[in-house]
């Protein structure tokens, strides 16, 4: 359902009076008689006003557990929302109560870390517990984070690191891990003040710190690989100014 576009109408505002006093989210109701949705109440997020009739696309689902239903969450074609921002503007409607969120679009940040010993520099890879491949520590972007501050905290959560992120260098990488969802990967590179991981074990199952060239070769996604290769260059290229 994800990726979807539904005609509705727009009933009103889902904050009641509260509405003056945050982002914009309406109540509507699906009128396209062709849609599965047909009849059923939906939110629809926005920034701007919008038109009492229009054409969305289905951003998110709250799904509210068994024999509870769900919550369909359209905004205006083109617009990208994640998690944290709907979750903000749900969070005021009244009664709302407790739901697992999916998402269209997903964004994740993270960094390629290294640490300096010996005069050899180390690079740290994990591997989550939900996956096949080594990669770089990253998670999902929280309400009212940059893009720096969800790198940090997520590299903290993971493995307990602390990191300086050096400025200059962002890669994104887009790519669609199932179905309709788009996700983004967004990696800066990150100096480690030591090399003593402490996993999240409820994450990650295994770390290592390694040289180059080795890295090189147990990197297996092509964007990892892209990623960390261009944060390298770009690095050389900083030290010799």
């Amino acid at each position: 359902m994800l990726g979807k576009k539904v005609e509705v109408v727009i009933e009103g505002s889902a904050y009641g009076n509260n509405a003056k006093f945050c982002a914009p989210l309406y109540c509507a109701r699906v009128i396209d008689e062709n849609s599965s949705l047909y009849n059923k109440n939906v939110y629809v997020i926005a920034n701007n006003s919008i038109d009492k009739y229009f054409k969305g696309t289905v951003i998110a689902i709250a799904n509210k557990g068994k024999g509870r239903g769900e919550k369909i969450v359209l905004a205006p074609p083109g617009s990208i929302y994640y998690s944290p921002e709907i979750r903000s503007r749900l969070s005021r409607v009244r009664n709302q109560g407790t739901y697992k969120l999916s998402c269209l679009y997903e964004k994740s940040c993270g960094a390629v870390i290294f640490c300096n010993k010996n005069n050899k520099r180390y690079f740290l890879i994990v591997k989550n517990k939900n996956g096949k491949h080594w990669g770089f520590p990253k998670g999902h972007i929280e309400v009212g984070e940059t893009e720096e501050q969800t790198a940090i905290r997520e590299i903290k959560e993971e493995t307990n690191l602390d990191v300086s992120i050096i400025k200059g260098f962002r890669k994104t990488s887009i790519y669609r891990p199932f179905g309709h969802v788009k996700k983004m990967v967004v990696i800066f590179l990150a100096q480690a003040n030591s090399m003593n991981v402490r996993i999240q074990c409820s994450e990650i199952e295994s770390y290592r710190w390694m040289q180059y060239d080795d890295i090189v070769e147990v990197l297996k996604y092509r964007n990892d690989l892209k990623t960390f290769e261009s944060a390298i260059n770009w690095f050389n290229q900083l030290e010799k100014k």
